[in-house]
């Protein structure tokens, strides 16, 4: 049996709307007519579904039916054709293709007022009877047998089951007329309207929203719906979870589908440091004992039957909590986007734990455009007091530090910019400076959009270790940052402190500028080289300053 139809979209609608009898459903489904025949009802119920339950976030139980058997490929098909046959309403965005909880979000991103309603046991309220008359009913004009059929496939136990591959796509074509109304109420009082699944969303972009919808209540995010729009989701068939209703102003956190809008789409700060806290639990403890930790700790509260299994034999040879990661960064992308610089750093710190996933890295920072330093590291520029003469050297963006560069760069005045943007500058203030080791530290403006870089232990570095040399030598505008690669030499002491010793190039303007170890940790800053590119004296000692004596400015 084949797992998808190889029919043509075009003549897959037509033969649905020709169904007239059950062996047409079975060609529409490319089965012989005994296969349907077997699997809707010769087969007993409980070789159909495999049923179990996941906590929910509200507290509570949430009962999962998946089909296991070939029934399964029969809903994975239909579910194809309905698709096509199903024309989708604007304002629906769940189990949409092209369409996500970021598209639900971005309709309602800067509103001044936002209502946000849930409906009760949405799957389970959606039982046999309304699926086999919304089949007969307009616009799909069905035949009753076929509608019965058609149903019998769809739902389990009276109901559309929440893990069926049908279910979402019948739950949408069911909410058709609701959808509808609410959209054209929405549009009476300049509202805008949308739902993903069971998520009701309207919001106004005045500052008071409509009575004719809603009010507020007594405290804070509290909202009386009004009779009116219950009556819409109710003669519907469906009831709302009146403990899940908001409205809230823009004075206060606004959520779409779990995403904040106050002003665009975005995740809370505690998903971002999930992930951070995975990476640091990868990188310190090793992958397998992160992997326990995670499973025993987090993971098993949610699993599935089907998960528990694979856990129980697979464990061994595959890693689900890399499976999880990449997961996570996936959904960071399509919130935040390619360029993202955080989403940037840690694909950069998964590709450095996991070697394997270093191309992937390396095509999304091809296709985002994005040059893997250009948010770590930046143009330095000191002005001198005589407003005439001005140094430039490089500096970077160092994790728990701040703002890092070489105090034998400062003249006055000290602004940073990147290299792309060498009209947008940023003043910065000085925070540190260790005029010995040559070392200046400035506080980090909140306004910057930056990646900061990760701190290695320069103590560890050894001779014939590799290098990376990080830095804008001689920048004119239009450059780019230079990458030098090499390795350590060995160290010296230079005016009472220590140097580390490299043969990657340093080059005036590149001073101040982050050098890398193997792993993409900063152990040094670079301080000392040649004035030119085409210098050709054999003299030169490309100093490096370690970075572990930063270790006293760490906040």
């Amino acid at each position: 049996m084949e797992l998808f139809l190889q029919t043509p979209t075009n003549q897959i609608v037509e033969n649905f709307f020709s169904l007239k009898k059950r062996e047409d459903i079975a060609d529409l489904l490319e089965i012989p007519y005994n296969t349907l025949i077997f699997h809707l009802y010769r087969t007993l119920n409980i070789y159909k579904y495999k049923t179990f339950s996941i906590p929910k976030k509200s507290g509570g139980e949430r009962k999962i039916c998946a089909p296991i058997t070939t029934l399964k490929i029969l809903q994975r098909k239909l579910a194809y054709a309905l698709k096509n046959v199903y024309r989708t309403k604007p304002s629906v965005h769940g189990f949409v293709d092209r369409r996500s909880i970021v598209t639900n979000a971005t309709t309602h991103a800067s509103k001044g007022c936002l209502l946000n309603i849930d409906i009760h046991d949405f799957f389970p309220s959606i039982n046999f009877g309304r699926v086999r008359g919304m089949f007969m009913a307009k616009p799909y004009n069905l035949p009753e047998k076929v509608a019965t059929t058609l149903a019998q496939i769809c739902c389990y136990e009276n109901q559309l089951p929440q893990g069926a591959p049908t279910s979402p796509i019948v739950s949408n074509m069911i909410c058709a007329k609701m959808d509808s109304e609410l959209q054209r109420i929405a549009r009476r009082y300049r509202c805008t309207y949308t739902r993903y699944a069971d998520d009701i969303t309207i919001s106004s972009a005045r500052s008071t929203f409509p009575n004719a919808l809603a009010k507020k209540g007594n405290e804070p995010k509290q909202a009386e719906l009004s009779q009116y729009l219950i009556d819409i989701i109710e003669q519907n068939g469906f009831k709302i979870n009146h403990k899940k209703v908001s409205l809230c102003s823009k004075d206060y956190r606004q959520e779409v589908t779990g995403l904040t809008v106050n002003q665009f789409p975005n995740i809370k700060r505690k998903y971002t440091n999930q992930i951070r806290a995975m990476l640091h639990a990868w990188e310190k403890y090793g992958l397998p004992d992160a992997e326990r930790e995670y499973i025993d700790r987090y993971a098993k509260k949610h699993q599935s039957p089907f998960i528990k299994e694979y856990w129980s034999s697979e464990l061994e040879n595959k890693s689900i909590f890399r499976e999880v990661i990449i997961g996570k960064l996936n959904y960071l992308r399509m919130v935040r986007g390619l360029k993202n610089p955080v989403f940037i750093k840690y694909c950069k710190q998964l590709a450095i734990l996991d070697p394997s996933f270093e191309k992937t890295c390396q095509a999304i920072l091809k296709k985002s455009g994005v040059n893997e330093y250009e948010d770590s590291v930046f143009v330095l520029e000191s002005i001198g007091s005589d407003s005439i003469s001005n140094n430039q050297a490089t500096a970077f963006i160092l994790e728990d530090i701040g703002i890092i560069s070489c105090h034998h760069a400062i003249q006055g005045k000290v602004c940073i910019y990147k290299a792309y943007n060498a009209r947008e500058v940023t003043y910065l203030t000085v925070k540190n400076i260790d005029t010995a080791r040559d070392i200046a530290v400035f506080e980090l403006p909140k306004q910057l959009d930056h990646t900061a870089l990760s701190k290695g232990d320069s103590e560890k570095m050894k001779i014939g270790d590799l290098v990376k040399v990080i830095g804008f030598p001689n920048y004119a505008e239009g450059s780019t940052i230079q990458v030098y690669e090499g390795r350590v030499t060995g160290t010296r002491q230079w005016f009472g402190s220590l140097r580390i010793h490299v043969d990657a190039a340093i080059i005036k303007g590149g001073s101040g500028g982050p050098v890398l170890n193997a792993r993409g940790q900063v152990i040094g800053i670079a301080a000392t080289g040649k004035d030119k590119h085409e210098d050709s004296s054999q003299e030169v000692q490309f100093g490096v300053i370690p970075i572990n004596s930063v270790n006293i400015f760490q906040d």
